[in-house]
This record gives structure tokens, sequence and C-alpha cells, in this order.
């Protein structure tokens, strides 16, 4: 396992990604429907096609593609809806609490799924993007995206709305979290975080009234990796900061973090939790999905690695996280882009009981004679051509000149994200699609 942890983060072990796309009806197609439309696509370069046949009578098309000016290889095969593929997709709708239930009777009566396989070489985030707009190639009407590398679902009408964009999406979309609770604690852990060329992240044994907190910084910990890349062993991270404390963390693999967070009971035995060797093992008495390269992330306090819960007194309410300059850039991208969402449905909705519309802006201050930005939400009042004007809902960390509950008028370029709370949802630029599903496209129209 050592050596797979060394391969893993020198990219001498990548892992494939497997993602498909269930399409709305239609006759099964064939490989030369398929070539047609990636030759086609202006969406990339089609360099190279070529078939291949299995022993086992599956047939693959493997396409050499241009993307970005970096070169990948993506494995196509239309498979049939067999019932443990069904069974797969029922089992992410259920860890996705059910969200996608509405859709488990028409994907129990299609016939055929398109699936595509590929390892992120060059840019992991941009290869991501690629190999969901090389399904939205293949078939541009669909009931799902079935991510079988993270366990999890996306709607039809994501996929387009990712695959029409230069931008990359979310990281957030990219692996799932899954929380899994026992006695009072709590056992986080991540799936699709390795096919980005890093281990998957946890915590382990951190008491339940901290999960959410600690879930917000496990998810910031993977954003950064997969933007950025992974951290070293033990290299310690700047995560964010609370309470007047700068937040520090570092992973250590799982094998070594299930002995060190293990509290002693009688006569000095180490009492089980939930994610320890137990939970790891197949019936079979081999090793699951679990056990495979994964850093639990340890609070690094005073240069000592200790469990988490020892921040319990500084997870404020207040509490802000570090995300990367190149991540920041991309959220501050595609917010702009998908600003005209935000802005007719603000026009349409202002005066409706329940919603808020919030704008985060990088706000400018010097340090050590350097400009920086402090990235803080605004609740809108009013919208013009090139500012936003609103009151001002977080405590500056860094400003000492703009107050909680103050009002201001604010450049709108200097925008890095937006959310519009709903009676029944939060919407933001990721996401904004729904919004026509349930408000039945009501001022959702970009302005020509």
């Amino acid at each position: 396992m050592e050596d797979e942890y060394k391969a893993v983060l020198e990219k001498k072990i990548l892992e494939e990604s497997f993602i498909g796309v269930v399409p709305k009806g239609g006759n099964v197609p064939d490989f030369e429907e398929l070539r047609e439309k990636l030759e086609k696509s202006a969406l990339f370069s089609v360099k190279d096609l070529k078939e291949k046949s299995e022993d086992n009578g599956l047939n693959t098309l493997i396409a050499g593609i241009e993307y970005l000016d970096n070169e990948y290889e993506v494995e196509i095969r239309v498979l049939e809806m067999t019932d443990f593929m069904k069974r797969s997709i029922e089992s992410y709708n259920s860890l996705s609490g059910g969200y996608f239930s509405e859709y488990m009777e028409k994907i129990n009566q299609s016939s055929f799924i398109i699936m595509t396989k590929m390892i992120y070489n060059n840019v992991p985030i941009e290869a991501y993007h690629l190999q969901l707009k090389v399904l939205y190639t293949l078939s541009n009407d669909n009931y799902l995206v079935v991510d079988m590398s993270a366990y999890k679902l996306l709607e039809g009408e994501h996929l387009e709305m990712i695959a029409s964009t230069n931008i990359p999406p979310s990281p957030g979309i990219m692996y799932s979290t899954h929380y899994v609770p026992e006695n009072g604690v709590a056992w986080l852990h991540t799936h699709g975080v390795r096919r980005f060329g890093s281990v998957e992240f946890e915590f382990l044994n951190i008491k339940n009234e901290l999960a959410e907190k600690c879930n917000n910084i496990l998810n910031t910990v993977v954003v950064n990796t997969i933007v950025n890349g992974p951290k070293d062993e033990e290299e310690v991270m700047k995560i964010g900061y609370s309470d007047n404390v700068e937040l520090e963390f570092a992973w250590i693999r799982w094998e070594y973090a299930v002995d060190v967070l293990a509290q002693k009971g009688l006569f000095g035995k180490k009492k089980a939790f939930i994610g320890d060797l137990k939970d790891r093992v197949l019936e079979n008495g081999e090793m699951d999905e679990h056990a495979r390269p994964s850093g639990v992330l340890l609070a690094s306090i005073k240069g000592e690695l200790k469990n988490p819960n020892e921040y319990k007194n500084n997870f404020g309410d207040n509490m802000m996280l570090y995300y990367s300059t190149d991540e920041t850039i991309r959220m501050s991208l595609f917010a702009k882009e998908n600003f005209y969402y935000f802005e007719n449905i603000f026009e349409n909705q202002k005066n409706s009981s329940g919603w808020s519309f919030l704008v985060k802006i990088g706000c400018r201050y010097e340090e050590d004679s350097e400009e920086r930005f402090e990235h803080m939400w605004f609740d809108i009042e009013e919208i013009n051509e090139n500012t936003v004007k609103g009151k001002l809902i977080n405590t500056p960390y860094f400003i000492d000149n703009m107050k909680n509950g103050e009002t201001y008028e604010l450049v709108r370029d200097d925008m890095s994200d937006w959310i519009i709370y709903t009676p029944s949802m939060t919407i933001n630029a990721n996401n904004v699609y729904m919004y026509n599903k349930l408000y039945n496209n009501a001022g959702s129209e970009r302005n020509s």
C-alpha cells in the first residue's frame, strides 16, 4: 500500500474515470452515428477514431481528441441497461437522499446507457470537463449523467449547461462526500478524487456536532486539490481562519490514522469506531474500495497533528475558508458568465416573500504594501450596469472600514460568486438550470 500512495502522488498510477449518460428514449445508436456526431462537434477536435472488439463481445470506439491544446483519449461503449446498472443507479440515488427518485421509473424502462472511460492526464479539471462535453455530443437529451467513479448522479439539464461553456464547472460536482454517523461520532469520506491524481480524503472519529464544519473544510481541501494538485503526506495546509485562529490541517494515510485516532478503553484496549479497519473489509475478507489510498485530515496545532475535535472551540459561525487563486478565478469567471440569470430572476422575484439575493465580492485591502482581496457576501438591493448595491452580511477579518450590516455600492467585476435563496431551494451559478423546472422559465432567459 505504501508504494501505491507514492505511485498515486507521483502520477505513476492514474485512475480511470467512468461516466455515462442515460438518453431519453430513441434507438440504440451504432458507432457510425456516434462517429458522425464526434467529427461534427464544435466543442473539441477529433484527431483519430478507431474501433476495438473485445473477446467478451463488447465493442469500443476510441476517440483521440485535442482540447485546449492538450490531447486526450476517450473510450466509448454503448451498453445494455442491465439489472446491475439499474441497481447501481438506484444506490447512487439513495446516497443523494433520493433527490433523483423522479427519474428511477424512467431509468428502469431504459434499454441502454452510453458509457465513457477516460484517464485524466494533462490538466485533470479540463479532462473532466471534456469527458462531459463528449457525452453531451453523443447524446444531448438525457435523463441522467451516471458518474460511477464518484457514486453520484447529475441531471441531464445540468450536463447541457456544463457542456455549453468553456469554463470548467465547480469541482464540487466532480466527487461525492459520504457521511456515516455512529455512536456520537462521524466518518466523512470522498469518492471520485483519485482520478484527479490524488488520494481520497476523510475525517475520522470526529464529534457529530462538528461534522458540518468538518465537511466544509473537507470540501475546501478537495476543491483546491482538484484544481492545483495534492499536497504531500503531513504537509501542512492553511485551510481557513476562525475566531482569530488560523486553521491548519495535514493528511496521513488511513492505515496510520485508525491507530492514531483510536481511543483506549478498559485495560488500554483500543476502542472500535466507525471507519476503522473493520469497515474497510468485505464479508469474504478482501479489502473494499475504502481501503484504497485515502488521506485522513488531522488538525495541525503548534506543530503537532491532532484529532480535529481539538478545534471545537474555534469553529465559529464566521469561519473563512481559503480557496486557491486558480479556483477563485474560475469561480469568478463562472459567476460572471451566468450573472444574467441572477439579474433576470432578481427583477422577477425581488419583491417576493422568502427570497434573498446574495453576491460575493472581492473587497480590496492592503497588506505589506500588496493589494489583497477579502471575499465577502452582500445581500443585494439594487443592480446597475457596472455595480451592485447591497448590505454586508459578514464580519470582515482584514478590512477595518467595512462593517456587518452596512450598505455598499460595489463593482460587478469584483464578483466571485452568487447565490439566490428561494422558499424551496438554493440557486447558484452551478445549478441555475433548476429554476426553469420549478418556476416555469419565468425570467431566466438570456437577454439578446
